[in-house]
């Protein structure tokens, strides 16, 4: 590793670690209280159903740590580790109020198909972990100069979303608005599948969301359209597994055939289809370390190789199968 390759990946470490350390305010905008390490996945539950002695096995985010032994002769160590219940699918979200009032309703009580205030709980959700991941990676960006140019279009891509959909969450009338523009699937798996995820996942291939944008761009750099995306919950416990998708009516035809392979009675195209979406598109995502440990050595590398070079691949790993 070159000498100005090394600096980069120290102003990374560097902010990172002030990310993961540093208290950020509540996600709630009229809230000036500090967020507390919120679960984007409820701990008592859902990674419970998948645990074993207490622990998960999740994907390390923290770019610098995956990197620092890099060199072109040995590639980066695995990303992939065991990691304590406690610390899995925390994030700088909102403070202890907000935390509880919005999300009690599915961390107390049990998943009811259709109902609105746990599909806007569970999509809220979503969206406040993807949030605070593109604002994390907004200030890694304002510390490399050479990224510049990225955080003036993701700053504006950010306010975009902020002002088309974000904002909306925080109406007073917010229940009843949700239920208008937003339709959902949920299915019930008959079994454990051993994985949990929450995402927010883009129907379009990062090309054409591209060019999607940029034909939403107006003259003073601002979009008139959020990025297209739909939430992905996957709920594990200890005899199913709860599937539930959520997107705005704006984007129901991007959504569509992601929709349809959501509903479909072949067990098999539902395994492929939970797969490209938990391994290939999720950046939250938590298995049972037996799971983990029983996969072929084929499929770890497939994953660890997803890992690498996220995007639309072919080689997505068998891990869910139904």
């Amino acid at each position: 590793m070159n000498a100005q390759a090394l600096q980069t990946l120290n102003v990374v470490a560097d902010v990172e670690k002030h990310l993961r350390k540093k208290p950020t305010g509540c996600l709630c905008p009229s809230c000036t209280q500090k967020a507390i390490r919120s679960h984007s996945l409820q701990r008592n539950g859902w990674l419970s159903a998948i645990a074993e002695k207490g622990h998960v096995v999740g994907v390390c985010r923290q770019i610098a740590a995956n990197l620092y032994q890099a060199s072109p002769a040995s590639p980066p160590p695995p990303r992939i580790d065991r990691i304590g219940l406690v610390e899995a699918s925390t994030f700088w979200g909102y403070c202890n109020q907000h935390d509880t009032e919005l999300f009690e309703c599915i961390e107390r009580h049990p998943l009811e198909k259709g109902n609105v205030e746990q599909l806007f709980a569970l999509h809220l959700r979503a969206l406040s972990y993807e949030r605070v991941a593109k604002r994390n990676q907004l200030e890694l960006f304002r510390n490399l100069p050479e990224m510049a140019g990225e955080v003036i279009i993701q700053g504006q891509m950010f306010r975009s979303d902020s002002k088309l959909r974000w904002d909306e969450f925080w109406h007073e009338d917010k229940y009843r608005l949700f239920e208008k523009d937003y339709s959902y699937e949920w299915i019930l798996i008959p079994k454990n599948i051993g994985v949990a995820s929450v995402t927010m996942i883009p129907p379009l291939s990062a090309l054409v969301e591209d060019r999607y944008m940029t034909a939403h761009r107006c003259d003073d750099g601002t979009y008139n359209v959020a990025r297209p995306a739909f939430s992905l919950s996957v709920i594990p416990e200890d005899q199913n597994t709860h599937v539930v998708m959520c997107w705005h009516n704006d984007d129901g035809d991007l959504v569509a055939p992601w929709r349809r392979s959501l509903c479909t009675d072949d067990n098999q195209s539902l395994s492929l289809f939970l797969n490209k979406c938990i391994f290939a598109k999720s950046e939250d995502y938590y298995l049972r370390p037996s799971l983990w440990e029983a996969l072929s050595k084929e499929n770890k590398e497939n994953l660890r190789w997803l890992l690498e070079f996220c995007g639309d691949v072919d080689a997505i790993p068998a891990i869910v199968v139904i």
